[in-house]
């Protein structure tokens, strides 16, 4: 608790104002794919001017559509509402489907999603502890989202 203490104090924690502000450094770096792993339910105006500052300097932001919270106590917005920046026109938002290749009721759909790929069962490594498996058998769309930057990026590259 302390370690995640310390980091928020410090300012190193999740927020949208620091995506937006990463986004804007992202594409004034001269990154053409920029990958937002992560969504939010509130539509912020720096969130937007982020994502429209990006498009204008020829960045493609990838972006999560979102997971469907498994925890709808104590909750106010709507599970299933769009997600930023995903939801802007400028981005390109990406939800997940299973290892069957099949939608899931964990991730979510809509007219703003653009495109899905695999987020469930994914093979990585993880700090030097060999071969792990992130995501089980509920998708996540974080890691769709970085299949498809990954795509992106070589359609870019080429």
């Amino acid at each position: 608790m302390r370690y995640c203490s310390a980091r928020a104090r410090q300012g190193r924690t999740r927020s949208v104002p620091r995506t937006a502000k990463g986004i804007v450094w992202a594409a004034d770096q001269g990154a053409k794919v920029i990958v937002v792993a992560q969504s939010s339910p509130t539509d912020l105006p720096e969130l937007k001017a982020a994502v429209e500052h990006a498009a204008a300097s020829g960045a493609l932001v990838v972006a999560s559509a979102g997971n469907v919270p498994q925890d709808q106590q104590n909750r106010t917005e709507d599970p299933k509402a769009p997600r930023y920046p995903a939801a802007y026109p400028q981005a390109l938002s990406v939800t997940a489907v299973d290892a069957n290749g099949a939608p899931s009721d964990s991730v979510l759909h809509g007219e703003h999603v653009e495109v899905a790929a695999p987020g469930s069962q994914v093979l990585s490594t993880f700090f030097g502890d060999g071969d792990c498996m992130f995501a089980g058998n509920k998708p996540t769309t974080s890691y769709a989202t970085g299949y498809v930057a990954g795509i992106a990026a070589l359609v870019v590259a080429k």
